[in-house]
């Protein structure tokens, strides 16, 4: 049975599409070209009747990078999973795990190698002043990994 106290609103949804340049890519740091990159983004924002508000999605990309030597780069799974509490006491969670894992293509089209990124960034802070960020003495808990393998 569902929690009549708890406000479910619809999932939002986007999807959007750029074009770039690329001078330089992780593992390629010589490497120049265009970018293609479309986001589509899913979650669910989640208001209890205590007044706590969340949200969980996830932010998922295809991306594709053509280089001037004709070699490419082509995500396979790229997303950014994304989740954040407030409570109305001041207490914020908030955290982004990203797992990327891109194939690397020479001219004629041949898998050469691989890139893989995971990286994960979290804070937890209690809005002491209430005035909506973060000052000196209220982050609780914050760090940041990154982790690059190229193969």
């Amino acid at each position: 049975m569902r929690n009549p106290r708890r406000r479910r609103t619809p999932r939002p949804w986007s999807c959007h599409s750029e074009v770039f340049p690329v001078e330089g890519y992780f593992c390629l740091p010589d490497a120049v070209g265009t970018a293609t990159l479309t986001e589509t983004s899913t979650g669910q924002f989640v208001e209890t009747g205590s007044g706590v508000f969340a949200f969980h999605g996830v932010d998922a990309f295809d991306l594709h990078i053509d280089f001037a030597d004709g070699s490419s780069v082509q995500s396979g799974l790229d997303r950014d999973v994304v989740s954040f509490v407030f409570n109305p006491r001041g207490r914020t969670v908030s955290t982004v795990a990203i797992q990327d894992l891109e194939t690397i293509y020479d001219a004629q089209g041949q898998a050469v190698g691989r890139i893989a990124i995971h990286a994960v960034s979290h804070a937890t802070y209690t809005d002491l002043n209430l005035n909506g960020q973060p000052d000196d003495g209220e982050v609780t808990v914050q760090f940041d990994r990154f982790r690059l393998r190229c193969a």
